[in-house]
């Protein structure tokens, strides 16, 4: 962000007196918000939902195109360059998000509002448009993105160097809710056939910008909960499946896992895990894998315990026990 500083030194008093000096300092906002930037079919996307973090700047040149999310009253920091809202039940709200093509081609998009969701290496995905599933007996403790925001435009063509703004409508539901909803406005560039390749393959574009709702500042904790073990047989390893889920509307960042695989007959460590900055969006699950390595056939009773903490002082001990079945 520019910033301009004017100093002004006023002296005041006679002889002895100390001088004081007075700083004013005028900040001049970008114009365009921090965009992040992916390749659809390498990577995810993560987006921090803390509103004292931004978001971090990922260049990609070649997707030569821009998204910025248009000023709202219900921002509680206008200085980020997401959707970070304070709303109240049955509360309409006008949003609008503006595309701009720097190409000298014109550009068509597709746009989506998704539910973010927690993939499999334990990081929030905000490009799927299908609803993240939670297993049976989990219920989510807000609604979606999608059932309360609608695009009035979900594919829009922009001119050379030029842009398009499509507007956003959100409507409150009657009911209160705790905690936050979490998504994303998914912008996707669409390819043409002179982008393609020998292979007939194409490098396609996306730029996501988060939607945090919440109607409350009161900090919901998250809860983990380690619901699932189940295993695969790999030659000598042992492929273990831990389903881990966050129960509440809260998001978890910076997870660090701490797992240990006891025999139980023995009281034998016969495996160490650990793993650390995983993150989970509110009101989701992943699958946590990792693989048991030995010299011998594993099969019998052992015991998973897993320590858990986030960035934000939370801490778990979970435990489960796993019956491995021989050959």
């Amino acid at each position: 962000m520019a910033k301009k500083m004017i100093a002004i030194h006023i002296g005041l008093g006679l002889g002895a007196f100390l001088l004081m000096i007075l700083f004013f300092v005028v900040n001049i906002r970008q114009t365009t918000g921090t965009e992040k930037v992916i390749r659809v079919s390498r990577q995810t996307s993560r987006l921090p939902v803390n509103r004292k973090v931004n978001p971090k700047l990922v260049k990609a040149s070649p997707a030569a195109f821009g998204v910025t999310v248009m000023p709202s009253d219900f921002q509680i920091n206008p200085k980020l360059s997401y959707y970070d809202l304070l709303v109240k039940p049955k509360q309409a709200l006008a949003l609008a998000v503006t595309i701009q093509n720097s190409s000298d081609e014109p550009a068509t998009f597709s746009l989506a509002l998704n539910t973010a969701g927690t993939n499999d290496n334990g990081i929030i995905d905000y490009t799927s448009e299908q609803l993240p599933s939670l297993p049976a007996g989990y219920l989510r403790d807000t609604p979606v993105l999608a059932d309360i925001a609608r695009l009035e435009q979900d594919m829009v063509t922009v001119l050379p160097k030029g842009s398009v703004t499509v507007p956003i409508k959100i409507q409150m539901p009657d009911q209160s809710f705790k905690g936050m909803i979490l998504g994303a406005i998914h912008v996707l560039k669409l390819a043409d056939d002179r982008s393609a390749g020998q292979a007939g393959l194409s490098n396609r574009y996306a730029v996501v910008k988060g939607v945090v709702i919440r109607e409350s500042l009161e900090q919901v904790p998250p809860k983990l909960i380690l619901n699932a073990l189940d295993y695969q047989k790999q030659a000598d390893q042992l492929m273990i499946q831990a389903q881990l889920i966050n129960a509440n509307a809260s998001h978890i960042a910076h997870l660090s896992l701490k797992v240990t695989v006891i025999e139980q007959a023995t009281g034998q460590v016969v495996s160490r895990q650990d793993s650390q900055a995983l993150e989970m969006a509110p009101n989701s699950s992943f699958k946590y894998r990792f693989a048991v390595a030995s010299s011998r056939r594993l099969k019998g009773d052992y015991r998973l315990a897993i320590t858990a903490s986030d960035q934000a002082g939370h801490s778990w001990q979970l435990e489960k026990e796993l019956t491995v079945v021989g050959d």
